[in-house]
């Protein structure tokens, strides 16, 4: 989860975003992102269901305008 106190660029396919009430410091919650790395305040995410032919990787700095909440993920089952 993402949340931001201006609006990111994110795709709005499998991201979901959430515009919360007035008045918060961070108004706009992102959820629907997988984390692939995390250094030096910087977190590399991809969208659910990422291609890495057609899809892009986005960099979110974390700071006072920018907070990532990390959550549990889930692995797909395997048949067989």
């Amino acid at each position: 989860m993402v949340l931001s106190s201006h609006p990111l660029s994110l795709p709005t396919g499998t991201v979901r975003r959430e515009v919360l009430a007035s008045g918060l410091r961070h108004r706009y919650r992102y959820t629907g992102l997988r984390l692939l790395l995390e250094r030096d305040g910087r977190y590399y995410v991809v969208p659910l269901g990422w291609n890495v032919e057609r899809d892009a990787i986005y960099i979110i700095q974390e700071s006072d305008a920018v907070w990532i909440g990390l959550t549990p993920g889930t692995q797909p089952q395997l048949l067989g």
